[in-house]
Parts: structure tokens; sequence; C-alpha cells
């Protein structure tokens, strides 16, 4: 039993050092045969807690020889971990330039567990005072009217909304004037990338707010978990969710190149944000982020997710910005209004 039991450690921080690696490398599969690698970007947190649980296992039985491989597993997490977790920053002085505050919501059409929570979400959102708020799945006429729409956010005169139907609803609004907007509507799928040009005191900045192709999770999540289902079904929706999966980290790969070179080609300050419907240790993050600055990596405090399901594991919601901007404060908060929690930044525009 004794020389099992051995065994089974000593596979279990081999197989938890190569998960580790695959979760690194994932970053980089952007298409091809790679793109399974992409699956393991999704489980990086239990990557980190399973490696946690074999270094102490591992100094405990003081086997220094086998310490090693989960010490370099954890290390390849580091920058994934800066991602949702940070220690509070010391205080830092105010910086200089205009205050800003941005907000970007998955509002779930304000729709969510059969309950309209369009005036509770926006009375709440009114109290943040968002110079310039970003929804994807915007409310729209198929559960409100659109005058109500309109009034409840009338604290944010500027608005730009998609008008595809066969695409989600995604709108921006702004306590700023919006004169330019353009649109790219993703083929093959239901999601968008919206780019907005604002003035701000003579200084136009471009916002890119984006809805990335989903995980189509929530569409087999409830077949997969129910327990009345037959166990064939089941193994179907488990099947028919790994392909899904597959071509949908593909997609993604495309829409975040798409974007990439929205950012690079951008003659104006960048403020990026939305639901990338990937995790900080996915490629459509890094390649996205590029040098810009993630908002929670900058002034975030404590642990950050955004989707609400799934044991509240996955942060996949940004706010990026470029260096004409400085954050003081980056939070997300549980919120009863949507399947997502809304990112809140709060800087300085900095002229």
């Amino acid at each position: 039993m004794k020389t099992f039991l051995k065994r089974l450690f000593r596979v279990s921080v081999i197989l938890g050092f190569l998960v580790s690696l695959l979760a690194f490398v994932a970053r980089y599969a952007s298409g091809g045969i790679a793109i399974w690698i992409s699956f393991f970007s999704l489980i990086f947190l239990p990557v980190i807690g399973a490696n946690l649980l074999l270094l102490v296992i591992a100094c405990l039985i003081k086997t220094k020889k086998w310490i090693m491989l989960p010490l370099i597993a954890l290390s390849l997490q580091v920058g994934n971990l800066s991602a949702v977790w940070q220690f509070p920053a010391s205080k830092v002085p105010e910086p200089k330039g205009i205050p800003l505050t941005v907000i970007t919501y998955n509002a779930s059409h304000f729709y969510w567990d059969r309950q309209y929570t369009l005036h509770d979400a926006a009375n709440y959102l009114e109290t943040l005072r968002p110079d310039i708020l970003c929804m994807q799945e915007a409310p729209g006429t198929d559960c409100y009217n659109a005058d109500s729409i309109r009034h409840t956010f009338r604290y944010l005169p500027y608005q730009v909304n998609s008008f595809r139907t066969d695409h989600l609803p995604l709108t921006i609004y702004s306590r700023y004037p919006i004169r330019k907007v353009k649109t790219a509507y993703y083929l093959n799928s239901m999601n968008l990338t919206m780019v907005a040009d604002i003035r701000i005191d003579n200084q136009d900045i471009r916002v890119i707010s984006n809805h990335l192709q989903t995980t189509s999770v929530n569409q087999y999540r409830g077949i997969i978990t129910a327990p009345d289902k037959p166990l064939k079904y089941r193994l179907k929706a488990i099947k028919d969710l790994l392909s899904a999966l597959k071509k949908n980290f593909g997609l993604r790969a495309r829409q975040a190149q798409f974007v990439r070179n929205e950012i690079e080609q951008s003659p104006y300050p960048v403020l990026v944000c939305g639901d990338f419907n990937d995790t900080p240790a996915s490629f459509a993050y890094h390649h996205i982020k590029g040098n810009l600055t993630d908002g929670f990596r900058e002034c975030g405090k404590g642990y950050q997710y955004t989707f609400r399901q799934l044991k509240k594991l996955w942060r996949i919601d940004y706010i990026l910005h470029s260096k004409d901007f400085e954050g003081t404060t980056c939070y997300s908060p549980d919120l009863p209004y949507s399947d997502h929690n809304p990112v809140v930044w709060k800087g300085r525009f900095r002229l």
C-alpha cells in the first residue's frame, strides 16, 4: 500500500507539472492542432490549487527531489494568478488629469433568472457616476420599451447601438460626445466589436467594446448536470460541448486578431473593454492586451471573477488601456442582475 501511494504521488506530481505547462503555453495557441491546448487555459486556477497541495505534501513527507516540479509548476502560473488576485497596493498620490469612470457589463439583456432587472441595475450603475458605459447583450425591445431604456439611462446623454438583429446587441453610453462609430459583425458568429471615438475636452479617445465568441458552456451545462437525464444524453452533451469549445476557441482567436489590429491602427489613446469569454491564461486575452495595461492588475485588490456561474472561477470581462490613462481603482461588484458582474475602472485621462 505504501509503495502504491508513493507511485500515485509521483505520477500526480508529474501530471500536475505537465498540465501547468500546458496552461502556460495556452496563451500561444491560436489555431490548428494547437487549439486543443487552449482548453487548459480554462482550468489554471484548479491547476494552481492542485500543485500547491502537491507541494505541501512533498514538504510534509520530506521528499526534496519531488519538491521542485510543483514549485516550477506554480511559478509558471504566477502571471495568470496575478490577473485574478492582487494584494492591496500602497496608497499613491492621485494622478493628474481628467477624472474618468468606465464600466463594462455583459447585461444578459437585464433579464436574468426570469427577472426583469433593468431598472434596479441602472439605478445602481447611476450611483457609480460612469462617464462611459459599455454593455454587451444590452437590453433591447424584446424585453423593454425603447423609450423606457432611453429614460433609464438618461444620465448618459450620448448613445450608440448595434443595429443588426442577427447579432447580440451592444451599446455604448457616454457622458461625452460620441463622434465616430464603426461596428464589426463577426462572420459565423452572433458576436461583435464596436469602435467609438469619444471627444473629452477637445481630445479624442478610442473605445473598443467587445463581445467575443461565447464558450457555449451555458448551452450544455443544464443537460450535463441534470440528474434526471439519461447518462447517454449527458455524455453526448459533454462531447458536443468539447466540440463547441474547440470551434469557439478558434473563432475567438480570429476575433482577437481583429481587435489587436484596431488597437495598433488607432491614432488616439485607447480603452479596450468587454466580455472576452476567455480567461487571463488564453490567447485572446494576451493577444488583445499586448502592451496595454490591465486595469485590475494595475489597481485592483483581492480576488476578481466576473462570471457568476461555474463556482465563480472565471474572470472573462476586462478593461484595458493605453499609457494615456492611469487607474486608481478597479473592481467587479457581485450583483444579481446578470450572469456576469460589471467591471468598474476609475482613474484619470492624462491630456
